[in-house]
Order: C-alpha cells, then structure tokens, then sequence
C-alpha cells in the first residue's frame, strides 16, 4: 500500500505560504508541495511540515510569522524579546533587580501567544549590527511608543538627556524638577551620585 495522501489543496494557505500545486516527491516517496511566500518567494515544502505548522514562510517571513529561528538558531530580534520578558517578568534572571524589581514590565500585548509577532510589528526589524533595544523613557515600560532600536551611542544620549526622578508623589525628568525648583541639574545630578534620596536631591536649602 502507498503512504497516505495529505489533505492539501492548490490554494490553501499554511502561515506565510500558499500552495500552489503538487511538487516532486522527495527519494522517500514523502510527499512535498510547491508553495508561494507572501513575498513573492516559490519552494518546495513537506506536507507533514505545512500541517504541523514547522514551515510557516520562507526563512525570512517565517522569522516575522512565528519568530522561530533564522538559519537554525534564534533570529537577534527573538532573542531581544525573550530577554526583555524574562528581565521584566521572571524573578530568577539576573536582570530582574534592575528592572521587574523596579516595576518595569513588558506591555501585556507583547507576552503570551502572539506577543512575539505583535512586538516585532510594532518595532520592525532590528536596523543593522550594533543596535538594542531601547526604552525613551529610561523608567518607563517596554510598551508601544517607549521602544525604539538605539545604537549604544544613541542610548547613553537618551539617559543623559531622560533622566527621570520621582520624588514628593510625582515622576519627571531631572531638568523639569530643576526648573520647578530654581535649581541647578549638575546640584542635582551630584546629589544622587553622592548616595542622597531623591527627596534630598531635590531640596533647594540643603547643604550640598
């Protein structure tokens, strides 16, 4: 008896992939299909990997569809999110104290089934070697309209001109509270180098 034929028709879609007819079988007799990516791009691909959802897009679209892998290994963009979650959400990683500890999380739209592809369509790709993720608003959390991809150099920018400062029930930049207070931002910034609170940062009369 011959292996069984998969359900597949001319048309039917699989992710980023639409089938367009029968391809060769491979030396196997397994039965494989010609298909059309979203971009444009013609393969052949297994039925078995259609079904099973293994192939959801040529190696570049798939990436986008399900975030899986690039060549065999996580893509950077992949690996970014997956960081940012468990730094934000995961109280055994590393960087936990200096981010979920602090109440920074990651928008809920961007966890769970989907947060993946949601993130990286409200993103895009990562512009080129060198770039991360980057938060405007350094005390902020990972959630549309705060992340941006920033070279190292663009980032130390943002934090010498972002530094926000929560004090008396209230969080705004270094250089509001010193001009709501008459002072100066090096009186400031000097204070909090020194060890002192933001309360004691932001007291005009004390002594430096």
């Amino acid at each position: 008896m011959g292996r069984p034929r998969h359900p597949i028709q001319a048309g039917q879609r699989f992710g980023k992939w639409v089938v367009v007819e029968e391809g060769p079988p491979s030396r196997w007799n397994h039965p494989r299909w010609l298909c059309r990516c979203e971009c444009g791009l013609l393969a052949v691909r297994y039925g078995s990997s259609l079904m099973l959802g293994r192939s959801n897009g040529c190696r570049r679209c798939g990436s986008l569809q399900h975030g899986a892998t690039i060549g065999g290994s996580f893509s950077p963009e992949y690996k970014i999110w997956k960081g940012i979650i468990q730094r934000c959400h995961n109280p055994k990683c590393g960087g936990y104290p200096l981010y979920g500890a602090r109440g920074i999380q990651v928008y809920s739209g961007w966890r769970g089934r989907g947060g993946y592809v949601a993130f990286l369509s409200a993103i895009g790709p990562k512009p080129g070697h060198g770039y991360e993720i980057d938060r405007i608003n350094s005390n902020g959390n990972y959630e549309p309209g705060n992340v941006r991809w920033a070279t190292r150099k663009e980032q130390a920018g943002n934090l010498r001109r972002n530094v926000f400062l929560t004090a008396f029930g209230k969080t705004q930049q270094i250089s509001q509270w010193a001009e709501e207070l008459k002072m100066s931002k090096s009186t400031i910034r000097m204070r909090l180098r020194r060890g002192r609170s933001a309360e004691e940062a932001l007291t005009p009369t004390l002594v430096t």
